[in-house]
């Protein structure tokens, strides 16, 4: 995350705005055993689901301050643009 918070600090110095994509195809599960991945069910499950948002406040909590000013939650949100 200090990468991340120098970048931020470049960016907003020069006046530009940030957003930061919070993919929620990368689920947060790492070190996981390959049994245990497969036995969260996706999306379909409710640990997934409440992996997902500890992650968001993990994120969020630390770079909330950095100067990211929004926060996307879309898959593919460029995909969402050009459509748009």
């Amino acid at each position: 995350m200090a990468t991340t918070g120098l970048a931020l600090a470049a960016l907003t110095a020069f006046g530009g705005l940030a957003a930061l994509g919070l993919a929620m195809f990368k689920l947060p599960i790492a070190g996981a055993s390959r049994a245990f991945r497969r036995s969260l069910r996706g999306w379909e499950s409710a640990e997934t689901v409440d992996r997902y948002i500890a992650y968001v406040r993990f994120v969020v909590t630390r770079l909330r301050d950095e100067g990211v000013q929004f926060w996307l939650t879309l898959n593919e949100p460029s995909g969402a643009v050009l459509v748009w």
